[in-house]
């Protein structure tokens, strides 16, 4: 009898249809949308968070956006089991390649920050934009060209397994195209620069041709293997085509070319990944949450959205263009441009699939402003206000002096810089205003004697040539400043919004009562 039931279950089990529910584990709601995989299909919970798949896999992985991913047994179906995902809005710090270790100072400082504060995640830099890896792989290609000659990770597993008992969330960052070190040593996986040789950026740096089978595969075996180790998340950096015109691919240099290719590696980054429970998220430039074109490096937020996860914007406000969204200096106002962003990318994806970079370093183009926690806390306070799912913190030195507990206060206590009128406009008033009062004290003082009306005929004729002077001297300083900044918008590659619109209404944009 025990045989024939085991021959029973084993025989569903092989060929079974699984379903089940999943829900809230706070709330007890059910999850709409929620993808569960095997390790050949997915398929998403219904409204009433059902879901029933065809399966021979041993184990499941469940995801839903704003929860931890999970990993399931098949076998718990025969109970009819209610799958609960607990939800996470991540508040990460990003470590890079030097300071992702255990023995790092910067790597302890932060463990202390996440004990003490609501921080929640790190960012693990595992391959950099020079093509080193920071663990000791088991992969050949990057062994045999030497990307393991410095490694800061000694045991993978076990330094995620740590993380985890903390109840860190873990990222891995992964820069994609950008890899000096494959580039140099695979020559034709690489862009060619108009000579055809290898391309070297301004950097110093040279990248992998997108359309390049092999050079995907190459960082796609990198993913799987740290997914395999333990992390909850795949980010794919610099998963796009150089910000420059001119040089040589596999396929025509074309918007539909350049979609086409990156589209082409996340179908098969989730494809490989699907057997993990691991999300996929991918990094933007803030600029690509406004441009309805590619910005000329293969990424819109639409096209992205269709494979990855999440999307994250590079929202730093020191990244923005002088007079982007009507201002000057765009670090003086880190609520609006990280809240106007974020509502520019909702129409191609739910806020929730949102997570943006935000800015924990020092201003570089504009006042070298100190970013302290008052700026932080802004962009937070944008995001939240936005429903992001959290957000990820980006200091190049991997230190956050100013982020503490006073920090997150300033997130739910501070007000918001209130936007000042535009400087153009108010100019024009006050001068205005002027020539009101000038003109009516003329009227009063005005003499009908012939030696007062000279006097007065001298004095406009001085006014008028010196007003004609000083006007084309303004006119003349106008088209020069004209021509500088054609001159560096010629320089910049792919950006569409460097100037306000003309009747740019920016509290219809942030949708805002009174908080401006």
């Amino acid at each position: 009898m025990k045989r024939i039931l085991l021959f029973i279950l084993t025989t569903i089990y092989i060929y079974g249809s699984f379903s089940g529910t999943i829900i809230d584990r706070k709330s007890g709601k059910v999850i709409k949308g929620a993808i569960v995989s095997d390790t050949k299909q997915s398929v998403k919970s219904d409204e009433n968070g059902t879901f029933q798949i065809d399966t021979k896999a041993e184990h499941l992985q469940i995801k839903a956006y704003g929860y931890l991913p999970t990993k399931v047994s098949s076998f718990e179906q025969f109970s009819g089991t209610t799958y609960k995902l607990n939800p996470f809005k991540i508040k990460a710090f990003y470590t890079n390649f030097y300071a992702a270790n255990a023995k790092s100072k910067s790597f302890v400082n932060i463990l202390k920050k996440i004990k003490n504060t609501q921080m929640n995640a790190v960012i693990i830099d595992i391959k950099d934009v020079k093509g080193n890896i920071s663990y000791d792989t088991k992969l050949s290609e990057p062994k045999k060209i030497g990307a393991t000659k410095i490694t800061t990770i000694h045991n993978l597993p076990k330094f995620i397994k740590d993380l985890k008992e903390m109840g860190i969330y873990t990222i891995a960052r992964i820069a994609v195209f950008k890899d000096t070190r494959q580039a140099k040593n695979f020559p034709s996986r690489a862009v060619k620069g108009a000579n055809g040789k290898v391309w070297i950026d301004t950097h110093n740096t040279a990248w992998i041709d997108p359309h390049s089978n092999r050079g995907q595969n190459y960082t796609l075996n990198i993913a799987v293997e740290v997914a395999k180790a333990g992390f909850d998340e795949v980010n794919f950096d610099y998963i796009r085509f150089p910000a420059k015109k001119g040089l040589r691919f596999a396929k025509a240099d074309t918007q539909a070319n350049r979609i086409s290719a990156i589209e082409n590696f996340l179908f098969r980054a989730k494809k490989r990944l699907r057997a993990y429970p691991v999300f996929i998220s991918v990094d933007i430039f803030g600029y690509v949450a406004w441009n309805k074109t590619d910005t000329h490096i293969g990424q819109t937020v639409a096209s992205l959205a269709k494979h990855a996860d999440y999307i994250c914007p590079m929202l730093y406000p020191s990244g923005f263009h002088k007079w982007t969204l009507g201002f000057s200096d765009p670090t003086l106002y880190p609520y609006q441009i990280v809240k106007a962003s974020i509502l520019k990318a909702h129409g191609d994806i739910e806020p929730i699939r949102i997570r943006p970079w935000l800015q924990s370093f020092r201003d570089y183009a504009f006042s070298r402003k100190e970013y302290k926690e008052y700026d932080i806390a802004q962009q937070i306070k944008a995001s939240d206000d936005c429903n992001a799912s959290g957000w990820l913190l980006w200091s190049p030195s991997s230190r956050y002096p100013y982020v503490n507990n006073h920090m997150f206060h300033l997130v739910k206590s501070s007000g918001i810089k209130r936007v000042k009128a535009n400087a153009k406009r108010s100019s024009k008033s006050k001068k205005s205003h002027k020539s009101k009062k000038s003109g009516n004290r003329s009227k009063k003082n005005s003499n009908p004697e012939k030696s007062s009306s000279k006097k007065s005929s001298k004095k406009s004729t001085k006014s008028r040539s010196v007003n004609a002077y000083a006007s084309k001297k303004r006119s003349s300083s106008k088209k020069q400043l004209k021509k500088i900044d054609k001159t560096k918008r010629k320089k910049t590659v792919g950006v569409d919004i460097t100037k306000p619109k003309p009747r740019f209404d920016l509290n219809k944009l942030l949708k805002s009562d009174d908080d401006f």
